[in-house]
């Protein structure tokens, strides 16, 4: 489960894990109702090439070219993409052919062509880090109402090392196609009534143009922003139903990450305790009675920590294993079940009373005051 950002919106999208599956998830934007089909695999083997053109005096233009190979448990996977950039070099000695030549051999580039074979890229070239064995997840727009047109790739994710790249924005684009149609009607229109008139335009005319083209931009925009949004009311139930229980899961896996983490150095500072306690014994119990005290309450605050800690990751792992049974059945069934929800209400409800006793030793029986007093 990891947690991405919408290539419409910007807001949060939360995409599962699918190598094991045949088929594409269907996954939606709650707030904009965009839907994206996702495709995720383990990179087998990847190749990484790089473009590179001079464009100014200083400025180089650059093309990753990335080629992916990945197997799932159903299928073998091959995926070619593009990220354009470009990048500012500073040319020694005012001479870009030198420079030009010292890069080229810093990269193994080619002098003329500047293809790049070579997987060590330098990271001041990169908009997208991969290496082989990295999780992959690309999203693509799921054309809804346009069967015949195939999905686009929007956005690719990169787990391991937290790096994505969005290769265009659905709502911009659409805008970019809306103001080329005001564009186009207005020249259109400018040029049908300059040869109709003998291009003497009245004040009626022009205004009419102006209104026409930025109706028209309107229109074209408004078309192309709602044609690829979710609008079946049952649909949108249910793929808002799915990202609010992938949701859930990914709070609880944080949760469970920051509950190991307490477990683990809880357990070394009762283990440090232990052995501290165990030498005052040795050494002499009378001397150190005040304090062996203190050590022990500070020993019995631990160990009730770490129960308590053990419990919250069983049961928040029991409620994950719940609602990923109730988002794999929401996918097969095409439907969100209801039948569940006491349960795992029941279970939440266990588990916050189970956080309140957590954060209530954790806040008024601190161990380091219990050793200091």
């Amino acid at each position: 489960m990891i947690l991405t950002s919408c290539p419409a919106c910007s807001k949060p999208l939360y995409l599962p894990f699918t190598s094991d599956e045949s088929e594409d998830p269907e996954v939606m934007c709650q707030h904009c109702h965009y839907s994206y089909l996702l495709l995720s695999f383990n990179v087998c083997r990847s190749i990484v090439n790089l473009e590179t053109d001079r464009i100014s005096s200083n400025t180089v233009k650059y093309r990753q070219l990335f080629e992916l190979h990945g197997l799932t448990a159903t299928r073998e996977i091959n995926v070619n993409f593009t990220i354009p950039g470009q990048q500012k070099v500073n040319f020694l000695l005012g001479n870009p052919y030198i420079a030009d030549n010292l890069i080229a051999k810093e990269h193994n580039y080619k002098e003329k062509g500047s293809l790049i074979k070579n997987k060590n890229i330098s990271r001041q070239w990169r908009k997208f880090d991969l290496q082989d064995g990295d999780p992959i997840f690309l999203l693509d727009l799921k054309p809804l109402k346009r069967k015949a047109i195939k999905q686009e790739l929007v956005q690719v994710v990169n787990y391991s090392s937290n790096s994505r790249y969005r290769f265009f924005s659905p709502p911009h684009r659409y805008f970019q196609a809306g103001i080329l149609t005001s564009i186009l009607i207005l020249l259109g229109g400018f040029f049908l009534l300059g040869f109709l008139s003998n291009f003497q335009f009245t004040k009626l005319a022009k205004y009419s143009l102006g209104t026409a083209s930025v109706v028209a931009g309107a229109v074209t925009f408004r078309h192309l922003l709602v044609r690829d949004k979710v609008t079946d009311k049952l649909a949108l139930k249910r793929l808002a139903g799915e990202q609010n229980i992938l949701a859930r899961i990914y709070q609880f896996s944080q949760r469970i990450d920051q509950l190991h983490n307490t477990l683990e150095k809880e357990s070394n500072l009762l283990a440090r305790l232990t052995s501290v306690r165990d030498k005052m014994k040795q050494t002499s119990s009378k001397i150190y009675s005040s304090r062996l005290q203190n050590f022990q309450k500070g020993i019995d605050v631990i160990d009730e920590k770490i129960r308590l800690s053990n419990n919250l990751i069983k049961g928040y792992l029991q409620v994950q294993s719940m609602l990923e049974i109730e988002y794999e059945t929401s996918r097969l069934a095409e439907t969100i079940p209801e039948d569940s929800s006491t349960s795992i209400f029941t279970k939440l409800s266990e588990l916050k009373a189970l956080e309140e006793q957590f954060e209530e030793i954790s806040i008024n029986v601190a161990p380091e005051y219990l050793l200091a007093s």
